[in-house]
């Protein structure tokens, strides 16, 4: 699917003590939060949470990660605490939401990925079968 790269950056991102490059920060802030966070699913084995308005929303999610065992979400930008890690991304998920009448910015929170379809990899990354 991708390259060895992605792989090493999320041991990078698992560890903590280094930082990402700021272009692997963005390339997977900004567009690719998804095979990211099957890449620290697979070294790891922690479960992949999503930032949305969950199982049935009108926007869906907008950036995904793993929960680590001590209850931190990590991400390309590196561990952070889930109330700070939910208020960063709360707001692209308003800014998407704020036109529908039905949307409502309660409803935002953090959730298994498994609601989206996610379970081993996110459906749209797997490859096919041929």
């Amino acid at each position: 699917m991708y390259p060895s790269d992605i792989h090493a950056a999320a041991l990078v991102c698992v560890d903590g003590r280094e930082s990402l490059p700021e272009d692997l920060c963005e390339r997977f802030t900004q567009g690719e939060c998804d095979a990211f966070s099957d890449a620290l699913h697979a070294a790891t084995g922690w479960p992949v949470v999503v930032v949305g308005d969950g199982d049935g929303g009108h926007v869906g999610w907008v950036h995904a990660g793993v929960l680590a065992p001590t209850g931190m979400i990590v991400d390309a930008l590196g561990h952070h605490d889930p109330a700070d890690w939910l208020n960063d991304w709360a707001q692209i998920v308003d800014a998407y939401g704020e036109s529908d009448p039905a949307y409502s910015p309660e409803d935002v929170d953090i959730d298994r990925a498994a609601i989206h379809g996610w379970c081993g990899s996110w459906p749209h990354l797997r490859r096919s079968a041929d």
